[in-house]
């Protein structure tokens, strides 16, 4: 049987809760509007998971956010750790930026690190060596328990993209989970009746709901998630075995 627990944190977090929060204002509904449609949704739920369904939707919502991250790089113009190892950009002070550049160059001489002069008559090489050198520093950061912040962050912003990617159907979910909560609304103040302040509480949930999936999950909020995986992830750079022998 495959359940939450049968994944690992990066999945759960990054592919499978984004895939739960598409779902749970419908969810929500028919818990409270309809409780045995609930009851019977959240039995089709289980039998999904022990199916092992839900390894389907993890591997779904990672391609279509893997897809729609081609879309971000390109509004970037690339990782956000490409940037910040260049000569050219003022994110990093000067001395902490040096620092960066020696320990990937010690994690990966082979590479090298593009010099000022390098970077300005060729810049597309110097990008391609900065990409290279980070490509290097993620395979060399993936033990989980030596570099947690790295891990964290690198799940927040797998979370956040895959988010944004279900942005459509995010508000398609709940624009009609909202009109159903409307509607039962106004059907009971048709009839003269009370409106139960658990119905109301429905409304303003859904409503609060729809309103974040409209302005809060947008390319800057992933931005402001890549942009502080790739700080933690250059300042484990001195941190890993090549790098910390060459600064020791």
């Amino acid at each position: 049987m495959a359940s939450f627990k049968h994944f690992d944190a990066y999945t759960r977090r990054a592919r499978l809760a984004p895939c739960l929060l598409v779902g749970l204002p419908l969810a929500v509904d028919a818990l409270l509007l309809a409780p045995m449609v609930g009851w019977v949704l959240t039995g089709v739920g289980a039998a999904c998971a022990a199916a092992g369904l839900t390894f389907i939707f993890a591997g779904i919502t990672r391609d279509i956010g893997k897809r729609d991250e081609i879309r971000l790089l390109r509004k970037w113009q690339g990782f956000p750790t490409r940037r910040y190892l260049r000569h050219s950009d003022s994110t990093l002070n000067s001395r902490t930026k040096t620092e960066y550049h020696a320990a990937l160059a010690a994690l990966s001489p082979a590479i090298g690190v593009p010099s000022k002069d390098f970077e300005r008559l060729d810049a597309r090489a110097a990008d391609d060596a900065y990409d290279a050198h980070v490509n290097r520093l993620r395979a060399a950061t993936r033990n989980i328990e030596r570099f947690p912040l790295v891990a964290e962050e690198n799940r927040e912003y797998g979370f956040r993209r895959n988010t944004r990617a279900l942005r459509p159907l995010g508000i398609t979910v709940s624009a009609s989970a909202t009109a159903l909560a409307v509607a039962r609304v106004h059907a009971v103040y048709a009839n003269g009746l009370p409106v139960p302040s658990a119905l109301i509480a429905l409304l303003v949930f859904e409503i609060a709901f729809l309103l974040w999936w409209m302005t809060a999950v947008n390319d800057t909020w992933v931005e402001r998630a890549a942009n502080l995986y790739a700080l933690r992830l250059l300042e484990a750079s001195t941190e890993v075995e090549g790098a910390s022998r060459h600064n020791s």
